[in-house]
């Protein structure tokens, strides 16, 4: 698996998606409003459902749910937390990442907790090439 401190040329060889993405406010959070570099870097799962789910999958006390990891490399400047924002992701690791095309939908997971939920815009094997996909939409 590549290391989650990737080198420019290492980025360059994954595929990306732009997904609108809306994280929940965390419980006592006063100021729902952060910095986007808050989430640059943020390496959490994604697991393709419904966004009306929230709660994991849990047999057996294991998690069923399929968990896509990935890691945000661009977020918005200043971020309302509640609020929908586009943020560009990378898909880092060998594992299937198909289910993740434009119109997919899923829930942001840090583990077993539900963190947000987001669309997938738009997927290329480049930021740029996924920037254009969403231009072209």
């Amino acid at each position: 698996m590549p290391s989650p401190e990737l080198s420019q040329p290492e980025m360059n060889n994954l595929p990306f998606i732009i997904a609108e993405i809306t994280f929940h406010p965390r419980e006592g959070e006063i100021n729902p409003t952060v910095s986007g570099a808050r989430y640059e870097g943020y390496m959490p799962h994604l697991v393709v459902q419904s966004p009306e789910v929230r709660q994991a999958a849990v047999e057996n006390n294991e998690i069923t749910d399929e968990h896509l990891g990935v890691r945000i490399v661009d977020s918005p400047f200043k971020y309302r937390l509640g609020e929908s924002a586009w943020f560009t992701l990378v898909l880092l690791y060998e594992v299937n990442y198909n289910a993740l095309i434009p119109e997919a939908t899923f829930t942001v997971r840090e583990g077993p907790i539900i963190v947000g939920y987001g669309k997938v815009l738009a997927r290329g094997n480049s930021v740029e090439e996924a920037e254009k996909a969403v231009i072209s939409n």
